[in-house]
Protein backbone atom coordinates (compact mmCIF):
# COMPACT_ATOMS: atom_id res chain seq x y z
CA UNK A 1 0.00 0.00 0.00
CA UNK A 2 2.74 2.58 0.24
CA UNK A 3 5.31 3.50 -2.79
CA UNK A 4 8.89 5.02 -2.30
CA UNK A 5 9.87 7.86 -4.79
CA UNK A 6 13.73 7.28 -4.48
CA UNK A 7 16.99 8.69 -5.76
CA UNK A 8 19.76 10.90 -4.79
CA UNK A 9 18.71 12.72 -1.44
CA UNK A 10 20.41 16.29 -2.17
CA UNK A 11 17.74 17.78 0.06
CA UNK A 12 15.16 18.65 -1.84
CA UNK A 13 11.69 17.42 -1.22
CA UNK A 14 8.61 15.46 -3.44
CA UNK A 15 5.13 17.42 -3.98
CA UNK A 16 2.48 16.16 -5.78
CA UNK A 17 -0.16 17.40 -8.31
CA UNK A 18 -1.63 19.51 -5.63
CA UNK A 19 1.47 20.83 -4.20
CA UNK A 20 1.27 18.11 -1.08
CA UNK A 21 4.35 17.26 0.30
CA UNK A 22 5.37 13.66 0.72
CA UNK A 23 7.21 13.08 3.40
CA UNK A 24 10.58 11.67 2.66
CA UNK A 25 9.05 10.59 -0.69
CA UNK A 26 7.05 8.02 0.99
CA UNK A 27 3.64 7.83 -0.71
CA UNK A 28 0.53 5.94 0.38
CA UNK A 29 -1.09 4.76 -2.56
CA UNK A 30 -3.93 2.85 -0.92
CA UNK A 31 -6.68 5.15 -2.79
CA UNK A 32 -4.37 6.22 -6.11
CA UNK A 33 -5.33 4.99 -9.58
CA UNK A 34 -3.87 5.45 -13.12
CA UNK A 35 -1.04 7.64 -14.18
CA UNK A 36 0.05 10.25 -11.60
CA UNK A 37 2.85 13.14 -11.20
CA UNK A 38 5.18 13.94 -8.61
CA UNK A 39 7.71 16.81 -8.68
CA UNK A 40 11.44 16.74 -6.53
CA UNK A 41 12.35 20.33 -6.12
CA UNK A 42 15.66 21.50 -4.64
CA UNK A 43 17.17 24.76 -4.19
CA UNK A 44 16.50 28.05 -2.82
CA UNK A 45 17.36 31.65 -2.50
CA UNK A 46 15.80 31.64 -6.22
CA UNK A 47 18.00 29.10 -7.71
CA UNK A 48 15.17 26.31 -7.54
CA UNK A 49 15.92 23.21 -9.46
CA UNK A 50 12.98 20.92 -10.23
CA UNK A 51 11.98 17.12 -12.23
CA UNK A 52 9.20 15.04 -12.68
CA UNK A 53 8.40 12.02 -12.07
CA UNK A 54 5.26 9.92 -13.57
CA UNK A 55 3.76 7.07 -11.83
CA UNK A 56 1.22 4.34 -13.16
CA UNK A 57 -0.96 2.50 -10.44
CA UNK A 58 -2.77 -0.43 -12.28
CA UNK A 59 -6.90 -0.53 -11.36
CA UNK A 60 -6.10 -4.07 -11.25
CA UNK A 61 -4.65 -3.45 -7.87
CA UNK A 62 -8.06 -2.99 -6.14
CA UNK A 63 -9.87 -5.82 -7.79
CA UNK A 64 -11.68 -7.75 -4.90
CA UNK A 65 -12.45 -11.53 -4.54
CA UNK A 66 -15.43 -12.98 -5.50
CA UNK A 67 -18.52 -12.31 -3.50
CA UNK A 68 -21.52 -14.91 -3.22
CA UNK A 69 -24.55 -12.91 -2.42
CA UNK A 70 -27.34 -14.88 -0.36
CA UNK A 71 -30.45 -16.51 -2.55
CA UNK A 72 -32.79 -14.41 -3.45
CA UNK A 73 -36.79 -15.31 -2.56
CA UNK A 74 -38.56 -14.19 -6.35
CA UNK A 75 -41.31 -11.98 -5.77
CA UNK A 76 -38.48 -10.40 -3.56
CA UNK A 77 -36.22 -9.61 -5.98
CA UNK A 78 -37.17 -5.80 -6.19
CA UNK A 79 -35.40 -2.57 -6.51
CA UNK A 80 -32.04 -1.70 -7.53
CA UNK A 81 -28.30 -3.31 -6.76
CA UNK A 82 -25.23 -1.90 -7.08
CA UNK A 83 -22.06 -4.14 -7.98
CA UNK A 84 -19.42 -1.86 -7.04
CA UNK A 85 -20.97 -2.00 -3.41
CA UNK A 86 -21.33 -5.43 -3.27
CA UNK A 87 -17.54 -5.88 -4.35
CA UNK A 88 -16.33 -2.80 -1.91
CA UNK A 89 -14.22 -1.32 -4.62
CA UNK A 90 -14.20 2.44 -5.73
CA UNK A 91 -16.81 3.07 -9.17
CA UNK A 92 -14.35 2.41 -12.12
CA UNK A 93 -15.00 4.80 -15.26
CA UNK A 94 -16.90 3.54 -18.44
CA UNK A 95 -13.50 3.25 -19.88
CA UNK A 96 -11.61 1.09 -17.50
CA UNK A 97 -13.53 -1.96 -17.82
CA UNK A 98 -16.65 -3.62 -18.74
CA UNK A 99 -19.13 -5.70 -16.73
CA UNK A 100 -20.46 -8.99 -18.25
CA UNK A 101 -23.32 -11.87 -17.03
CA UNK A 102 -24.40 -14.87 -17.53
CA UNK A 103 -27.06 -15.36 -18.23
CA UNK A 104 -27.18 -11.83 -19.92
CA UNK A 105 -28.88 -9.18 -18.24
CA UNK A 106 -28.96 -5.69 -19.11
CA UNK A 107 -27.82 -3.22 -16.39
CA UNK A 108 -28.94 -0.09 -15.88
CA UNK A 109 -26.23 2.06 -15.26
CA UNK A 110 -22.55 0.31 -16.62
CA UNK A 111 -20.67 3.12 -14.65
CA UNK A 112 -22.05 2.70 -10.97
CA UNK A 113 -22.73 -1.41 -11.92
CA UNK A 114 -26.13 -1.60 -11.16
CA UNK A 115 -28.83 -3.38 -12.00
CA UNK A 116 -32.37 -4.16 -11.82
CA UNK A 117 -33.47 -7.06 -9.34
CA UNK A 118 -36.67 -7.25 -10.87
CA UNK A 119 -35.60 -8.61 -14.35
CA UNK A 120 -34.09 -11.53 -12.68
CA UNK A 121 -36.01 -14.66 -13.67
CA UNK A 122 -36.72 -17.39 -10.85
CA UNK A 123 -34.76 -20.63 -10.25
CA UNK A 124 -31.67 -18.98 -12.17
CA UNK A 125 -27.83 -18.60 -10.93
CA UNK A 126 -26.55 -15.61 -12.19
CA UNK A 127 -22.65 -14.51 -12.50
CA UNK A 128 -21.63 -10.71 -12.87
CA UNK A 129 -17.83 -10.09 -14.01
CA UNK A 130 -16.49 -6.83 -13.82
CA UNK A 131 -12.88 -7.20 -16.54
CA UNK A 132 -10.52 -4.07 -16.08
CA UNK A 133 -9.40 -2.98 -19.76
CA UNK A 134 -5.72 -1.66 -20.70
CA UNK A 135 -3.83 -2.84 -17.65
CA UNK A 136 -0.52 -3.67 -19.22
CA UNK A 137 1.07 -6.65 -17.51
CA UNK A 138 -1.66 -7.10 -15.18
CA UNK A 139 -4.26 -9.74 -15.76
CA UNK A 140 -6.31 -13.07 -15.00
CA UNK A 141 -7.72 -12.55 -11.71
CA UNK A 142 -6.19 -9.06 -10.96
CA UNK A 143 -8.25 -8.06 -13.66
CA UNK A 144 -11.06 -9.48 -12.63
CA UNK A 145 -14.12 -8.99 -10.05
CA UNK A 146 -16.87 -11.75 -9.64
CA UNK A 147 -20.64 -11.92 -7.64
CA UNK A 148 -22.82 -14.01 -8.18
CA UNK A 149 -26.38 -14.91 -6.57
CA UNK A 150 -29.12 -16.97 -6.91
CA UNK A 151 -33.05 -15.91 -7.18
CA UNK A 152 -34.81 -19.02 -6.26
CA UNK A 153 -37.87 -20.84 -7.94
CA UNK A 154 -41.37 -19.05 -7.35
CA UNK A 155 -43.86 -20.00 -4.97
CA UNK A 156 -47.45 -20.17 -5.89
CA UNK A 157 -49.86 -18.60 -3.44
CA UNK A 158 -52.08 -21.77 -1.76
CA UNK A 159 -55.51 -22.79 -3.15
CA UNK A 160 -58.50 -23.79 -1.78
CA UNK A 161 -61.98 -24.75 -3.12
CA UNK A 162 -63.75 -22.36 -0.72
CA UNK A 163 -62.38 -19.21 0.44
CA UNK A 164 -65.46 -18.32 2.61
CA UNK A 165 -66.45 -20.48 6.23
CA UNK A 166 -69.08 -19.91 8.60
CA UNK A 167 -69.82 -21.65 11.75
CA UNK A 168 -72.90 -21.14 13.90
CA UNK A 169 -72.25 -19.63 17.38
CA UNK A 170 -71.63 -22.32 20.17
CA UNK A 171 -70.57 -24.74 18.02
CA UNK A 172 -67.44 -26.29 17.23
CA UNK A 173 -64.66 -24.01 15.01
CA UNK A 174 -63.88 -25.76 11.96
CA UNK A 175 -60.72 -26.26 10.34
CA UNK A 176 -59.73 -24.09 7.01
CA UNK A 177 -57.66 -26.62 5.09
CA UNK A 178 -55.66 -25.20 2.00
CA UNK A 179 -53.29 -26.86 -0.53
CA UNK A 180 -49.51 -26.33 -1.10
CA UNK A 181 -47.43 -27.84 -3.33
CA UNK A 182 -44.95 -30.46 -2.14
CA UNK A 183 -41.95 -29.64 0.48
CA UNK A 184 -44.42 -26.54 1.03
CA UNK A 185 -46.15 -25.63 4.24
CA UNK A 186 -48.42 -22.13 4.67
CA UNK A 187 -47.70 -19.18 6.86
CA UNK A 188 -51.33 -17.74 8.12
CA UNK A 189 -51.69 -14.00 9.29
CA UNK A 190 -54.03 -11.42 10.27
CA UNK A 191 -52.81 -8.55 7.80
CA UNK A 192 -50.61 -8.37 4.77
CA UNK A 193 -47.88 -6.60 6.05
CA UNK A 194 -47.87 -8.89 9.24
CA UNK A 195 -43.76 -10.88 9.48
CA UNK A 196 -44.62 -12.94 11.62
CA UNK A 197 -47.34 -15.76 11.28
CA UNK A 198 -50.22 -16.59 13.83
CA UNK A 199 -49.87 -20.59 12.62
CA UNK A 200 -47.88 -22.48 10.26
CA UNK A 201 -49.45 -25.48 8.24
CA UNK A 202 -51.72 -26.29 5.65
CA UNK A 203 -54.84 -27.50 7.97
CA UNK A 204 -55.63 -24.17 10.36
CA UNK A 205 -58.29 -24.11 13.05
CA UNK A 206 -59.47 -20.45 14.29
CA UNK A 207 -59.69 -19.87 18.31
CA UNK A 208 -62.18 -17.14 17.80
CA UNK A 209 -65.38 -17.75 19.76
CA UNK A 210 -67.18 -14.28 19.57
CA UNK A 211 -69.88 -13.52 16.48
CA UNK A 212 -68.43 -11.84 13.59
CA UNK A 213 -66.13 -11.76 10.59
CA UNK A 214 -62.53 -12.82 10.46
CA UNK A 215 -60.16 -12.21 7.58
CA UNK A 216 -57.00 -14.74 7.15
CA UNK A 217 -54.00 -13.95 4.59
CA UNK A 218 -52.29 -16.93 3.55
CA UNK A 219 -48.97 -17.54 2.00
CA UNK A 220 -47.41 -20.66 0.70
CA UNK A 221 -43.51 -21.44 2.23
CA UNK A 222 -40.92 -23.45 1.59
CA UNK A 223 -39.24 -23.09 4.84
CA UNK A 224 -36.98 -20.14 3.04
CA UNK A 225 -39.38 -18.24 0.62
CA UNK A 226 -42.58 -17.05 0.88
CA UNK A 227 -45.27 -16.68 -2.02
CA UNK A 228 -45.31 -13.05 -3.07
CA UNK A 229 -49.00 -13.66 -4.08
CA UNK A 230 -51.34 -14.58 -0.90
CA UNK A 231 -54.57 -16.17 -0.32
CA UNK A 232 -57.43 -14.61 1.41
CA UNK A 233 -60.11 -16.21 3.39
CA UNK A 234 -62.87 -14.83 5.73
CA UNK A 235 -64.26 -17.08 8.69
CA UNK A 236 -67.27 -15.84 9.93
CA UNK A 237 -69.08 -17.08 13.26
CA UNK A 238 -72.70 -16.86 12.64
CA UNK A 239 -74.34 -14.77 16.37
CA UNK A 240 -76.61 -17.21 17.89
CA UNK A 241 -79.99 -15.71 18.93
CA UNK A 242 -80.45 -13.74 22.70
CA UNK A 243 -81.32 -16.50 25.12
CA UNK A 244 -85.84 -16.63 25.63
CA UNK A 245 -86.29 -16.90 28.60
CA UNK A 246 -89.74 -19.05 28.34
CA UNK A 247 -91.29 -19.89 31.43
CA UNK A 248 -93.33 -23.02 31.97
CA UNK A 249 -97.37 -22.23 31.92
CA UNK A 250 -100.59 -23.86 32.35
CA UNK A 251 -104.07 -23.86 31.07
CA UNK A 252 -107.51 -24.79 32.50
CA UNK A 253 -108.79 -28.15 31.22
CA UNK A 254 -112.35 -29.33 31.87
CA UNK A 255 -112.65 -33.03 31.33
CA UNK A 256 -109.68 -33.20 29.15
CA UNK A 257 -110.55 -30.21 26.99
CA UNK A 258 -109.01 -26.65 27.03
CA UNK A 259 -111.65 -24.78 29.49
CA UNK A 260 -109.98 -21.58 29.27
CA UNK A 261 -106.20 -20.56 28.11
CA UNK A 262 -104.18 -19.81 31.49
CA UNK A 263 -101.04 -17.71 29.27
CA UNK A 264 -100.82 -14.95 27.25
CA UNK A 265 -99.07 -15.27 23.73
CA UNK A 266 -95.59 -16.01 24.20
CA UNK A 267 -92.88 -14.21 22.31
CA UNK A 268 -89.32 -14.02 21.80
CA UNK A 269 -86.75 -11.09 22.11
CA UNK A 270 -85.05 -12.04 18.66
CA UNK A 271 -86.01 -10.20 15.29
CA UNK A 272 -88.08 -11.76 12.16
CA UNK A 273 -84.81 -9.69 9.99
CA UNK A 274 -82.21 -12.16 11.33
CA UNK A 275 -84.04 -14.90 11.75
CA UNK A 276 -86.76 -17.50 10.69
CA UNK A 277 -88.90 -19.21 13.41
CA UNK A 278 -90.31 -22.36 13.89
CA UNK A 279 -92.46 -23.31 17.01
CA UNK A 280 -92.52 -27.32 18.33
CA UNK A 281 -94.48 -29.30 20.40
CA UNK A 282 -92.51 -32.01 21.36
CA UNK A 283 -90.49 -33.10 18.35
CA UNK A 284 -93.23 -31.72 15.92
CA UNK A 285 -92.88 -28.68 14.37
CA UNK A 286 -96.85 -26.87 14.61
CA UNK A 287 -98.19 -25.97 11.53
CA UNK A 288 -98.46 -22.21 10.51
CA UNK A 289 -96.60 -21.37 14.10
CA UNK A 290 -93.07 -19.56 12.50
CA UNK A 291 -93.96 -15.91 13.81
CA UNK A 292 -92.13 -14.52 16.41
CA UNK A 293 -95.34 -14.73 19.02
CA UNK A 294 -97.10 -18.10 19.96
CA UNK A 295 -100.44 -18.78 22.08
CA UNK A 296 -100.64 -22.71 22.69
CA UNK A 297 -103.66 -24.34 23.10
CA UNK A 298 -102.41 -27.61 23.91
CA UNK A 299 -100.90 -29.68 26.90
CA UNK A 300 -97.27 -30.54 26.49
CA UNK A 301 -93.80 -29.58 26.22
CA UNK A 302 -92.71 -26.65 23.47
CA UNK A 303 -89.26 -25.07 22.15
CA UNK A 304 -88.73 -22.21 19.36
CA UNK A 305 -86.30 -23.51 16.56
CA UNK A 306 -84.55 -20.46 15.18
CA UNK A 307 -82.67 -19.95 11.73
CA UNK A 308 -80.29 -17.88 10.53
CA UNK A 309 -81.97 -15.52 7.86
CA UNK A 310 -78.32 -15.06 6.16
CA UNK A 311 -76.87 -18.18 7.15
CA UNK A 312 -79.59 -21.18 7.02
CA UNK A 313 -77.64 -23.73 7.56
CA UNK A 314 -77.29 -22.69 10.88
CA UNK A 315 -80.10 -23.37 13.44
CA UNK A 316 -80.38 -22.99 17.35
CA UNK A 317 -83.18 -24.57 20.16
CA UNK A 318 -84.71 -22.57 23.06
CA UNK A 319 -84.81 -24.69 26.49
CA UNK A 320 -87.99 -26.48 26.53
CA UNK A 321 -90.71 -24.69 28.52
CA UNK A 322 -93.92 -26.91 29.34
CA UNK A 323 -97.81 -25.80 29.42
CA UNK A 324 -99.73 -27.78 32.02
CA UNK A 325 -102.97 -28.74 32.00
CA UNK A 326 -104.85 -28.16 34.84
CA UNK A 327 -108.14 -29.52 35.70
CA UNK A 328 -111.02 -28.38 38.00
CA UNK A 329 -110.41 -29.92 41.50
CA UNK A 330 -112.22 -32.72 42.92
CA UNK A 331 -112.74 -32.89 46.68
CA UNK A 332 -112.38 -35.45 49.57
CA UNK A 333 -112.98 -34.91 53.22
CA UNK A 334 -111.67 -37.20 55.85
CA UNK A 335 -112.33 -37.33 59.58
CA UNK A 336 -108.17 -37.81 59.94
CA UNK A 337 -107.70 -38.72 63.77
CA UNK A 338 -110.56 -41.23 64.01
CA UNK A 339 -114.36 -41.26 64.78
CA UNK A 340 -115.11 -39.89 68.80
CA UNK A 341 -111.86 -38.02 68.78
CA UNK A 342 -111.43 -35.57 71.50
CA UNK A 343 -110.31 -32.50 69.09
CA UNK A 344 -111.79 -34.01 65.68
CA UNK A 345 -109.84 -33.13 62.84
CA UNK A 346 -111.02 -32.86 59.04
CA UNK A 347 -108.54 -33.22 55.97
CA UNK A 348 -109.73 -32.30 52.49
CA UNK A 349 -107.64 -33.96 50.08
CA UNK A 350 -107.90 -32.56 45.54
CA UNK A 351 -107.50 -36.18 44.48
CA UNK A 352 -106.62 -34.42 41.18
CA UNK A 353 -104.31 -31.86 42.63
CA UNK A 354 -101.81 -30.60 40.34
CA UNK A 355 -98.36 -30.15 41.82
CA UNK A 356 -97.82 -26.77 40.13
CA UNK A 357 -101.29 -25.30 41.05
CA UNK A 358 -102.23 -23.42 44.69
CA UNK A 359 -105.55 -24.04 46.66
CA UNK A 360 -107.47 -22.41 49.22
CA UNK A 361 -109.73 -24.17 51.24
CA UNK A 362 -112.86 -22.74 53.67
CA UNK A 363 -115.03 -24.42 56.22
CA UNK A 364 -118.19 -23.84 56.68
CA UNK A 365 -118.35 -20.65 54.40
CA UNK A 366 -115.49 -19.22 56.95
CA UNK A 367 -112.30 -17.39 56.32
CA UNK A 368 -110.34 -18.93 53.36
CA UNK A 369 -106.40 -20.93 54.40
CA UNK A 370 -103.91 -22.65 52.61
CA UNK A 371 -103.56 -25.43 54.70
CA UNK A 372 -106.45 -28.21 53.91
CA UNK A 373 -106.72 -29.27 57.69
CA UNK A 374 -108.95 -28.19 59.62
CA UNK A 375 -108.44 -28.86 63.59
CA UNK A 376 -110.93 -28.74 66.53
CA UNK A 377 -113.74 -29.50 64.17
CA UNK A 378 -116.88 -29.70 66.10
CA UNK A 379 -119.08 -33.48 65.75
CA UNK A 380 -121.63 -33.01 62.78
CA UNK A 381 -122.33 -31.58 59.60
CA UNK A 382 -119.62 -29.54 57.37
CA UNK A 383 -119.06 -27.98 54.46
CA UNK A 384 -115.57 -27.87 52.88
CA UNK A 385 -114.86 -25.55 49.52
CA UNK A 386 -111.69 -25.67 47.54
CA UNK A 387 -110.90 -22.92 44.73
CA UNK A 388 -108.05 -23.24 42.29
CA UNK A 389 -105.45 -20.20 42.65
CA UNK A 390 -104.87 -20.04 39.15
CA UNK A 391 -108.32 -20.11 38.26
CA UNK A 392 -109.31 -23.34 37.29
CA UNK A 393 -112.65 -23.67 39.21
CA UNK A 394 -113.71 -25.17 42.72
CA UNK A 395 -115.49 -28.14 44.50
CA UNK A 396 -117.39 -28.62 47.30
CA UNK A 397 -117.48 -31.80 49.86
CA UNK A 398 -119.47 -32.03 52.64
CA UNK A 399 -118.69 -34.51 55.90
CA UNK A 400 -120.17 -35.54 58.84
CA UNK A 401 -118.11 -35.38 61.83
CA UNK A 402 -118.97 -38.30 64.46
CA UNK A 403 -118.14 -37.91 67.97
CA UNK A 404 -119.43 -36.52 71.35
CA UNK A 405 -120.27 -33.36 72.89
CA UNK A 406 -117.12 -32.16 75.05
CA UNK A 407 -119.93 -31.08 77.21
CA UNK A 408 -123.52 -30.36 78.28
CA UNK A 409 -125.47 -28.14 80.46
CA UNK A 410 -128.99 -30.66 81.92
CA UNK A 411 -130.38 -27.15 83.72
CA UNK A 412 -133.67 -27.76 81.17
CA UNK A 413 -132.90 -24.35 79.21
CA UNK A 414 -133.96 -26.06 76.16
CA UNK A 415 -130.12 -25.88 75.15
CA UNK A 416 -127.30 -28.88 75.37
CA UNK A 417 -129.91 -30.82 78.14
CA UNK A 418 -128.65 -34.10 77.39
CA UNK A 419 -126.10 -36.23 75.90
CA UNK A 420 -125.26 -38.41 73.74
CA UNK A 421 -122.47 -39.22 70.67
CA UNK A 422 -123.39 -37.87 67.78
CA UNK A 423 -123.39 -39.62 64.44
CA UNK A 424 -124.41 -39.80 60.74
CA UNK A 425 -127.87 -40.29 59.95
CA UNK A 426 -127.17 -41.07 56.56
CA UNK A 427 -125.03 -43.70 58.45
CA UNK A 428 -126.48 -45.21 61.10
CA UNK A 429 -124.54 -47.13 64.08
CA UNK A 430 -125.86 -49.32 66.72
CA UNK A 431 -123.85 -48.09 69.28
CA UNK A 432 -123.87 -48.75 73.02
CA UNK A 433 -122.71 -46.06 75.55
CA UNK A 434 -121.80 -46.80 79.26
CA UNK A 435 -121.27 -43.91 81.37
CA UNK A 436 -118.75 -43.64 84.65
CA UNK A 437 -118.11 -41.26 87.10
CA UNK A 438 -114.67 -40.50 87.96
CA UNK A 439 -113.99 -43.67 90.50
CA UNK A 440 -115.28 -46.14 87.57
CA UNK A 441 -118.41 -46.10 88.94
CA UNK A 442 -121.04 -47.46 85.97
CA UNK A 443 -124.06 -44.29 86.28
CA UNK A 444 -125.89 -45.98 83.21
CA UNK A 445 -126.00 -47.35 79.78
CA UNK A 446 -127.82 -45.60 77.33
CA UNK A 447 -128.23 -46.15 73.18
CA UNK A 448 -127.62 -44.39 70.22
CA UNK A 449 -130.26 -44.26 68.93
CA UNK A 450 -132.32 -43.00 72.22
CA UNK A 451 -133.46 -39.92 70.82
CA UNK A 452 -132.56 -37.62 74.48
CA UNK A 453 -129.58 -40.03 75.63
CA UNK A 454 -128.08 -39.00 78.97
CA UNK A 455 -129.75 -36.23 81.74
CA UNK A 456 -127.28 -36.19 83.82
CA UNK A 457 -129.19 -37.84 86.55
CA UNK A 458 -128.44 -41.25 88.47
CA UNK A 459 -131.28 -42.98 90.39
CA UNK A 460 -133.67 -39.84 89.62
CA UNK A 461 -130.87 -37.61 91.37
CA UNK A 462 -128.93 -34.70 89.19
CA UNK A 463 -125.30 -35.21 89.57
CA UNK A 464 -122.82 -32.36 90.17
CA UNK A 465 -120.50 -30.67 87.72
CA UNK A 466 -117.55 -33.17 87.39
CA UNK A 467 -115.85 -34.68 84.35
CA UNK A 468 -117.43 -38.41 83.56
CA UNK A 469 -115.96 -40.77 81.57
CA UNK A 470 -117.72 -42.86 78.79
CA UNK A 471 -117.29 -46.60 76.76
CA UNK A 472 -119.11 -46.89 73.50
CA UNK A 473 -119.27 -50.36 71.68
CA UNK A 474 -119.97 -50.75 68.42
CA UNK A 475 -122.72 -53.76 68.52
CA UNK A 476 -122.30 -55.10 64.90
CA UNK A 477 -117.78 -54.71 64.88
CA UNK A 478 -117.51 -54.78 68.47
CA UNK A 479 -115.38 -52.20 68.16
CA UNK A 480 -114.76 -49.76 71.43
CA UNK A 481 -114.09 -46.10 71.58
CA UNK A 482 -113.79 -44.60 75.00
CA UNK A 483 -113.76 -40.62 76.21
CA UNK A 484 -115.00 -38.16 78.68
CA UNK A 485 -116.69 -35.58 78.63
CA UNK A 486 -117.85 -32.43 81.10
CA UNK A 487 -121.14 -31.80 83.27
CA UNK A 488 -121.70 -28.30 83.92
CA UNK A 489 -124.40 -26.60 85.97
Amino acid sequence: DNAYLIGEDIGGQWTDADGAVIADGMLDVTDLLGELVFTYTIGSDGCIASEEVMLDISKARIMADPVALPNICFGENTGDLVLFSVLGIPQLGNDDGVWTSVPAVNLIDDYEGRIDLSLLNAGTDYTFTYTLLGQGGCTGKDTESVVTLRVLEEILPPTTANTEFFVCEGSPNVPINVNVAAGQSANWYLEESDTDPIFTGASFTPSVTDAGQYNYVVRASDGVCESDEVLNITYGIVPAPFEDNFQDGFVCLSGGVFANVGIENIQTINSTSIYDFQWFRGNTPITGETGDTFTPVEVGTYYLEYTSVDNPSCTWESDIFEIIGIEEPILTLEQANGEFSTDPTLVATVTNANPNSEYEYILDGGTPQESPVFENVSPGPHTVEVIDLFGCGSSVADKYVIGFPKFFTPNEDGINDSWNVILDPAEPMNISIFIFDRYGKLLTQVFSTDPIGWDGKFVGRDLPSNDYWFKAVDENTGETRTGHFTLKR
